[in-house]
């Protein structure tokens, strides 16, 4: 018997990209107020996060197609004095599942652009003031070219001797703006150590970000964990989607590189879950929710081997 394949839809850029439009806002609001004569952008952005993965797993880096998903994505090379974009391809089209490989481009992608962003919000926090105040950011809600995608407000603070903290706010105006004592849009702070070991946390809060215009699909919360030891680096990422996601309500994808092979032996391990809570296809009479789980294993150079697992499917014939 033949059957079409099992192509249930999905749609990367609906989760992906409206939490990169965020990101890029705060590179944007930083970069412009960073230009200032008294402050300097460093030409060479340090690569904390950055997990050096092969363009086979991430897809290779993207331009065209990402600046037809994300207007303002051209800018960012401009804005952090490098030509590196943070953006990957990933799976070219929204058939992410349709092989362990494809899988893979998608999981590892989604990682390889978001270490890459916070690691230029770190570069770019260098040139800012570390007094924790809160700034006001070029984009004004009063203004006639105001855009509630892009942050109003933001601030920079040392908590400790090793530790930093950059806190973005968005749809605040310049007559009532943020305090210390409400949630930022995006959050990142991190820690480089004495012995060179760094933690860190992005969290991305959608909900705060032009909620007018949010899609009921769209995640509402983001955060991704970096580890970065002397054995391993690695990049555990969380996202959470909004109720009116009709299939699944959470996604987590951890990308780990071994530091203890040789540079050209070392190995890059990804795994994917999904919170699923309905089945792609309803059947009458099946309860069971699918369960999804990906793996890949890679060296530098690209070659492994990918896997993913669908259990609990229904397909109606």
């Amino acid at each position: 018997m033949h059957s079409k394949p099992f192509n249930p839809v999905f749609k990367p850029d609906r989760w992906r990209t409206p939490l990169a439009i965020a990101a890029l806002g705060a590179l944007l609001a930083i970069t412009g107020c960073s230009n200032s004569s008294d402050t300097t952008v460093t030409d060479s952005p340090t690569k904390l996060l950055d997990l050096g993965l092969p363009d086979s797993l991430t897809g290779g880096v993207s331009t065209v197609a990402v600046r037809s998903n994300i207007p303002r994505a051209a800018s960012i090379s401009k804005t952090t004095a490098t030509d590196e974009p943070c953006f990957y391809l990933g799976a070219e089209d929204d058939d992410v599942f349709r092989n362990g490989y494809r899988m893979t481009q998608f999981m590892v992608s989604a990682v390889a652009t978001w270490t890459c962003l916070t690691d230029t919000i770190i570069d770019l926090s260098k040139s800012l003031p570390h007094d924790g105040l809160i700034q006001e950011a070029e984009n004004d809600t009063n203004a006639a070219n105001y855009e509630a995608d892009e942050p109003t407000h933001y601030s920079v603070s040392d908590d400790s001797a090793t530790q930093t903290t950059v806190r973005v706010y968005y749809g605040y105006s310049r007559d009532t703006p943020p305090t210390s004592g409400d949630n930022p849009g995006l959050f990142i702070s991190w820690d480089e150590a004495a012995n060179g070991e760094i933690t860190g946390r992005l969290i991305i809060d959608a909900t705060t970000i032009d909620p007018a215009n949010r899609d009921p699909e769209d995640p509402t919360t983001m955060r991704i964990d970096f580890i970065d030891t002397d054995t391993a680096k690695v990049a555990d990422m969380f996202l959470r989607f909004d109720t009116g996601n009709a299939w699944a309500d959470g996604l987590r994808i951890e990308v780990n590189k071994d530091l203890t092979a040789s540079p050209l032996g070392q190995v890059f391990t990804a795994r994917g879950l999904m919170e699923m809570k309905a089945q792609f296809a309803p059947v009458a009479g099946i309860t069971e929710l699918p369960q999804l789980r990906m793996y890949t294993v890679s060296d530098r150079l690209g070659e492994g081997a990918a896997v993913a697992e669908f259990v609990d499917v229904s397909l109606p014939l």
